[in-house]
């Protein structure tokens, strides 16, 4: 293979990775559509099946070298679900900041996010969908991305601590415009603990979970919602 068409496929690969969104949430559409319903796992069908396509692609574009299991020390794994509370609690301080900014009004009781909080019930099969989600996402964002950057373009931990995060942000534009920030710092976090864990995916994961699915049940507490 030639070296224009190897940067060629590398680029395009590139640009596949940092914006998986509209693939997902088109194919998400779609299948709610297909089956009639709606719901947090079933819009979240979409995505996963996008996303794991995705990975299966870069697999197959022969990039396995960025494809590699580390282990970390034990206390990262105990200090993990700690970092996720903390990345809700962070979220929270910048979204209050951020309506400040914007409307010059303090205030302190945020919503979660309607894809949650719409839905009249938490079914296990959501949980499974929000966890299988996280899981494809932190591959991506990541395991791959991150790893892409560093082996295939050559570019300097720094510059990947400034862009990864942004990426990750972009890819929850759905969530509204003034919700990059938020993103933007916990990606940020998520890609930070992922260096400093020696480029363990399991950390930023499980870190990634607790942080959503912490939400997913704060968005109702009321007895008797979860079967």
């Amino acid at each position: 293979m030639s070296y224009h068409i190897q940067s060629l496929k590398l680029l395009l690969v590139l640009i596949m990775v940092t914006l998986p969104m509209g693939l997902g949430s088109n194919l998400s559409y779609f299948i709610s559509v297909a089956v009639k319903k709606r719901g947090i796992g079933i819009n979240l069908i979409g995505m996963v099946i996008s996303y794991t396509l995705i990975i299966l692609l870069v697999w197959v574009a022969d990039y396995r070298n960025i494809f590699f299991f580390k282990n970390t020390a034990l206390y990262m794994y105990i200090v993990a679900p700690f970092i996720g509370i903390a990345c809700i609690l962070v979220e929270y301080l910048i979204g209050v900041l951020v309506n400040f900014i914007n409307t010059g009004k303090l205030v302190t009781k945020i919503s979660i996010h309607s894809s949650y909080a719409n839905e009249d019930k938490i079914r296990i099969f959501d949980v499974v969908m929000v966890i299988l989600f996280v899981i494809v996402e932190e591959v991506i964002f990541r395991q791959i991305l991150i790893n892409m950057l560093q082996v295939n373009f050559n570019i300097s931990q720094t510059t990947i601590v400034l862009v990864c995060p942004i990426v990750f942000a972009i890819n929850h534009i759905s969530f509204g415009v003034f919700a990059i920030p938020q993103k933007i710092v916990s990606g940020l976090i998520f890609t930070l603990i992922y260096i400093l864990a020696g480029y363990s995916i399991l950390i930023p994961t499980i870190a990634h979970v607790t942080q959503n699915l912490l939400l997913l049940f704060a968005s109702r507490v009321r007895v008797g919602e979860l079967k």
